[in-house]
């Protein structure tokens, strides 16, 4: 097997806009770790966001949740690696946020922390189904007066908005964070010591896998690190344009069943 490990991201690769995965991916899925190969998802998302979905694909071992920040073990839910962002530029960012008018949340023990509850906050924890709590002042104040850590910030605005502050935070922080986006309204910031791409390398370290040897496949810009790293960097068709030009290939969209075609092309080496 010239590939022993593929990594994907989830939301707009894995699964489709319908958010579901297709009986052709989980196919290609089971056929590709009954060859011996190791499946990995890197996602943004949080580990227990994620869990179920790695679950019910039948995988095991590692999940990559927060871009990396956290290495989840998939059968018992454990943290098994963390990467914290700094306190000191942690709270320096969130006052920046604030002061900049942004919805912003941190993640602290699995639970989603704002300042308030809102319309937008409650959506969210409809939709991730996560538990969200107010700390009824802002975040800030919070992490220095508690003395929380977190892997992961993420503020949501208008997209311009978010572009240019995704511009300003790189020149101010861009040394002791990692800033960029997955969806035009959406910022996120994690430690500079993390990223999908640092992830799956110490990921394949443990295994003994060689970076030629892995596939790495995505569609945004916090896809980007992966793609770089990988043997093989794969964006699907509706991918940014930024991870269009840090890929190796441009294979099917996710509605398209991209990472099936993204397994058996070149996991199993089918014809096709």
């Amino acid at each position: 097997m010239k590939y022993k490990m593929i990594v994907s991201d989830f939301d707009d690769t894995l699964i489709a806009d319908d958010l579901r995965y297709s009986e052709n991916t989980q196919r290609a899925i089971r056929e590709y770790t009954a060859a011996g190969g190791r499946f990995v998802i890197a996602t943004g998302r949080m580990l227990n966001a994620i869990l179920p979905a790695a679950r019910a694909l039948g995988l095991k071992g590692e999940v990559l949740a927060y871009q990396g920040a956290i290495v989840g073990d998939i059968e018992s839910g454990a943290v098994l690696e963390q990467t914290f962002i700094d306190t000191d530029v942690l709270i320096a960012v969130l006052e920046r946020l604030e002061q900049n008018g942004f919805y912003i949340q941190i993640y602290v023990d699995e639970t989603v922390l704002v300042a308030e509850l809102t319309d937008y906050s409650r959506l969210y924890e409809k939709f991730c189904m996560c538990p969200m709590r107010a700390t009824g002042m802002p975040l800030s104040r919070y992490v220095r007066e508690s003395g929380v850590h977190t892997v992961k910030i993420v503020a949501m605005g208008d997209p311009k908005a978010i572009s240019e502050e995704i511009d300003d935070l790189n020149a101010l922080f861009g040394d002791r964070v990692l800033i960029n986006t997955s969806k035009p309204f959406l910022l996120e910031v994690v430690s500079d010591r993390i990223d999908k791409g640092k992830a799956v390398l110490r990921l394949a370290e443990r295994y003994g896998i060689r970076r030629e040897e892995t596939i790495c496949v995505g569609d945004s810009a916090n896809d980007v690190p992966m793609l770089r790293v990988a043997g093989l960097g794969a964006a699907v068709a509706n991918a940014s344009e930024v991870a269009k030009s840090n890929a190796d290939v441009v294979v099917p969209s996710n509605n398209e069943d991209g990472v099936a075609y993204v397994i058996d092309r070149y996991g199993l080496e089918k014809p096709i």
